[in-house]
């Protein structure tokens, strides 16, 4: 059986945990089966909410995660133990210790942030919209270090994401775009998107970017299979 969580390979400070959950182990049926832990794609509320426990046990977390409601926007949380669920935000950032960050997904890439010292951690939605509107050159503002290390989770690749003229003008340029199989149609680069706004932003150590969710049956993909759930991407100080 394909493991329900996965620990993500980055250099990371001691004080400093990450993990990624896949689709299996948990209760959720067809579409959604079967660790798919967001609440917003019609899936039962009680079989989302054994999910999420059962994410929390399997990570060890010392808190059950901070779920946001993703909008495709560009605000960034500033986040504590008792900040409420379901606000309105595309990434979270946090000084606090027990804090668990999560950012879910089916395509959009998540990204995940630590400083070098294990005092800052942040966590990012970034779909093509998220990346458009500057979210991490937001998101990296928030930190206080010089010395950031990122994760590039699991997202669409340019093997499969397809995107139109419309989304490709809202970028600043065409780097990460190439050919589309349509006339008027781009293939997009999120995972080279992101890298280079990271670096630009002062991010020197960027790891991961190289799991295609539409190849990857692993993990929830809505370009592959339309109605579907969410995996999640964790990240917390000890």
């Amino acid at each position: 059986m394909t493991e329900p969580l996965l620990r993500p390979d980055w250099a990371l400070p001691e004080a400093v945990q990450s993990a990624v959950t896949t689709c299996f182990g948990g209760v959720s049926e067809p579409p959604y089966g079967t660790l798919n832990v967001a609440s917003h794609v019609a899936d039962q509320p009680a079989r989302v909410a054994e999910n999420r426990r059962r994410v929390e046990v399997l990570a060890e977390l010392p808190a059950p995660p901070l779920w946001l409601q993703q909008v495709h926007g560009t605000r960034v949380l500033m986040a504590n133990p008792s900040s409420a669920n379901e606000q309105q935000a595309d990434a979270a950032y946090t000084r606090d210790r027990h804090c668990v960050l999560a950012i879910m997904a089916a395509d959009c890439l998540p990204i995940l942030l630590c400083s070098d010292d294990g005092e800052e951690i942040a966590a990012i939605h970034a779909g093509w919209q998220g990346l458009a509107g500057h979210i991490i050159d937001a998101t990296v503002a928030r930190f206080s270090a010089r010395k950031i290390s990122a994760w590039l989770g699991p997202a669409i690749g340019p093997c499969h994401y397809e995107v139109d003229e419309p989304v490709r003008s809202r970028f600043d340029s065409n780097f990460g775009f190439g050919p589309g199989k349509d006339d008027g149609h781009w293939m997009l680069d999120l995972f080279a998107v992101a890298r280079r706004q990271l670096s630009k932003a002062g991010v020197a150590s960027i790891a991961g970017g190289e799991c295609c969710t539409y190849c990857d049956s692993r993990f929830y993909s809505h370009r592959r299979d339309g109605q579907t759930g969410r995996f999640a991407a964790l990240i917390w100080r000890r």
